[in-house]
């Protein structure tokens, strides 16, 4: 039976068994929101994708990535937080938590204290840990997550992230400008003024005195004070920065919708703007070592082996891309053939691709007009035929 790309994408996706793993081969679809990450180191980590509710794993450095067996895990998942090589966490809707610890092989559903969406993991240890979300929710469990305990936090509105700088010294922020602190390890937590009324989406904390937060209107604060005081360093645009990643108190960068990407390498001074990744939102990212990181938004992954200056589109470098024929003639080589459209573009344009690798990745051969092709065929490897719609 002839297999069309499309159903092969589908199965890649959509489904997976204890006795059999998929690895996804194709970028994954342009409305697949890579919501959150999480790396334990340059090879090893975890995504999950917020409208699909699943999780991928990566052990090559996120050139690959398999469907782990996840049943009955909610459709939205938010966050996700990767312990150790064995322990990885997953937040979702309705207060769901869900945890691993035989690598991903299995997840069960913990029991947790709230029924409010979580958008946010943070774990000090293999035992601490905490989760943040709406209403202003943040719990916390001391047993690696068997159990938890709502902390108050003062305030109603949503929490969106929570990170600790040390074992005691961590921060939330959200809604309205929020940000708290606490000083005693999320025991207790206190409510900072930060002059801002713009929603916060994400933190980040080099050391305990200084900090950046990003969100609505491309909005950056810092403190350099442990939270006590805030400037505004970029705001103005009716866009939104989604994530701010510092790996020490000078070099950082942030992300956001339409493929908003804006560098600092002297604490926010300045910040330079560019969209080198087309018009994506962009959602998350996390530095894994001195030199690598990942950045990941709607149906995009990247990632930067040289400290953020280059990126590559990892898979190739046709994101935006639906393909309806396949034709190999070995495990290693092969084309296909559907709607290729180039990065930061539509998927609406007829392209065929080609892979060497098994189809690790794929190098763009033709790209037409309007419409797309929906079969591929090759009578030897040096004659093919595609049928469809106008080129």
């Amino acid at each position: 039976m002839k297999l069309t790309l499309t159903a092969i994408a589908i199965s890649l996706i959509a489904l997976t068994s204890q006795a059999q793993r998929w690895e996804l081969l194709t970028p994954m679809n342009v409305d697949d929101i890579v919501r959150n990450c999480s790396f334990l180191d340059e090879q090893n980590g975890y995504s999950v994708l917020q409208s699909a509710g699943t999780v991928l794993k990566t052990t090559d450095g996120g050139q690959s990535w398999s469907r782990p067996w996840t049943p009955g895990m909610s459709p939205n998942l938010y966050d996700v937080e990767m312990v150790s090589i064995d322990t990885v966490f997953t937040a979702g809707v309705s207060g769901e938590i869900f945890r691993s610890t035989d690598e991903g092989e299995s997840f069960q559903e913990m029991t947790t204290p709230t029924s409010e969406y979580l958008y946010a993991l943070e774990f000090i240890d293999s035992q601490i840990g905490f989760a943040a979300g709406f209403n202003g929710v943040i719990i916390k469990t001391v047993d690696g997550g068997t159990t938890w305990e709502v902390k108050e936090t003062g305030t109603t509105n949503r929490l969106f992230d929570i990170e600790f700088v040390d074992e005691n010294n961590g921060f939330a922020c959200g809604w309205n400008g929020t940000v708290l602190k606490t000083t005693d390890q999320g025991e207790t937590w206190e409510i900072l003024d930060t002059q801002h009324d713009g929603a916060l989406f994400n933190c980040t904390f080099p050391t305990a005195q200084v900090g950046y937060a990003c969100g609505f209107s491309q909005t950056i604060l810092k403190t350099s004070d442990g939270g006590e005081t805030w400037e505004v360093q970029n705001d103005g645009s009716i866009n939104t920065l989604n994530y701010i990643e510092f790996k020490d108190e000078l070099n950082g960068w942030a992300v956001g919708d339409f493929g908003a990407f804006f560098t600092t390498s002297n604490g926010g001074a300045t910040w330079n703007s560019s969209t080198p990744f087309g018009g994506s939102a962009l959602w998350s990212g996390q530095y894994v070592s001195e030199d690598a990181a990942f950045i990941m938004g709607r149906g995009i992954m990247i990632k930067s082996e040289n400290d953020a200056t280059n990126w590559e589109l990892l898979k190739n470098g046709v994101p935006n891309s639906t393909y309806h024929g396949l034709h190999f003639f070995s495990d290693e080589v092969g084309y296909a053939a559907g709607r290729a459209g180039a990065l930061g573009e539509g998927s609406d344009r007829a392209g065929i691709v080609f892979t060497e690798d098994g189809g690790q990745t794929w190098q763009q051969q033709h790209i037409g007009f309007s419409g797309g092709w929906l079969d591929i065929h090759f009578s030897d490897e040096n004659h093919g035929t595609v049928i469809g719609g106008a080129t």
